[in-house]
């Protein structure tokens, strides 16, 4: 997607290296992730995007699993004061 190509880059997202930029011209979304470069049409881009928020969503969903587990071995074994500190506030909100 270079200048050349009748395509003027719109940036429309930059954050810790990674770059998405648009051409509304060719509806193509160009990520761009450190030196690695995707380019994707529009219908693409949007399929990626649901995953990633998908897989981001199932992501946390087991990672506040794995934090609940560890709250109830904890308190089950009778050591609450071995929690960490975003364990024991987790375990104060769970009990609320």
């Amino acid at each position: 997607m270079s200048e050349s190509s009748g395509c003027e880059k719109v940036q429309v997202a930059n954050a810790h290296g990674c770059r998405i930029n648009y051409c509304q011209t060719q509806q193509v979304a160009e990520l761009e992730i450190g030196a690695i470069s995707i380019r994707l049409d529009i219908k693409a881009y949007a399929v990626l995007s649901g995953v990633m928020q998908q897989s981001h969503a199932r992501i946390a969903v087991l990672n506040q699993t794995q934090a609940f587990m560890m709250i109830f071995f904890a308190v089950w074994a009778g050591h609450p004061d071995g929690l960490d500190q975003t364990a024991t506030v987790l375990l104060h909100n769970f009990r609320a």
